[in-house]
């Protein structure tokens, strides 16, 4: 009866290690962070390039633990990022599988080219989402010049889709233009010094569905979401386990209530 059980417990053990790992992550303020975010003291190496090729964001010695530790564990690390194709191109880490970049508008296949569904339920889009940007940047831009609002605004082109306004500016900025967001047709996406607000198909939770439908996941496979921001939550919740790096914007978000 005993070696019975100890057989079955073995079995299942070989049936657990073949499971797969599939990680959906954020990356800045989750696996790589600016200089100015990095704990102080804490050892690190270069985790992103800016456009000259120059560091600009950088991997922790405790996201680099984490990094290898999913690696040693086979995971597969799917970027769910608002970074756009080409500044997820100058992170320095070399991405196997499909990723969403610029809040989720763009779906990537793991060759890098924007992904045929995605792309086709992007088009089939009723409104003309690229006039309404356009449109949104314009008020902005006219609110910031009238208020003399430290800030700058453009609309985010990727893959030759029209995937979000971007706001970048001081925290009272930010402040002062979220009531505009919030009011109009768009999403919102609000953390640190960056707005975007965005359409429809800028959903991280939709492009997270989306990719799964190609990965041939599992039911015994492990899925987890990584994130920082409270707009990454929901796709956290299509996952099995979230991981939260403390002091993160959902962290001081749970603190407080």
């Amino acid at each position: 009866m005993i070696l019975t059980v100890l057989q079955g417990t073995l079995s299942k053990g070989r049936i657990m290690s073949d499971s797969k790992i599939y990680v959906f992550s954020d990356l800045d303020d989750t696996l790589i962070s600016t200089k100015g975010k990095l704990p102080e003291g804490v050892s690190y190496e270069t985790g992103a390039y800016d456009r000259d090729g120059a560091p600009l964001s950088f991997f922790s010695n405790h996201q680099k633990t984490l990094v290898s530790l999913l690696e040693r564990a086979n995971a597969i690390i799917i970027p769910i990022t608002g970074r756009t194709s080409g500044a997820l191109g100058r992170v320095n880490y070399s991405f196997q599988s499909y990723s969403a970049v610029s809040h989720g508008a763009v779906v990537l296949t793991p060759d890098g080219v924007v992904c045929d569904h995605w792309q086709k339920s992007v088009y089939d889009q009723p409104e003309d989402w690229f006039m309404i940007l356009e449109k949104m940047n314009e008020q902005v831009q006219k609110y910031i010049d009238v208020n003399n609002l430290d800030a700058r605004t453009r609309v985010i082109v990727d893959q030759n889709i029209a995937a979000y306004v971007s706001v970048k500016g001081s925290s009272a900025a930010l402040e002062a233009l979220e009531p505009m967001a919030r009011d109009s047709l768009l999403g919102l996406h609000r953390n640190g010094r960056n707005l975007a607000c965005l359409p429809p198909y800028a959903c991280k939770k939709q492009a997270v569905e989306h990719i799964k439908q190609f990965l041939s996941i599992d039911t015994d496979d492990l899925v987890l979401g990584m994130g920082d921001s409270i707009t990454d939550l929901p796709f956290i919740r299509s996952c099995h386990f979230g991981v939260i790096p403390v002091d993160s914007q959902i962290d001081r978000e749970l603190v407080c209530e």
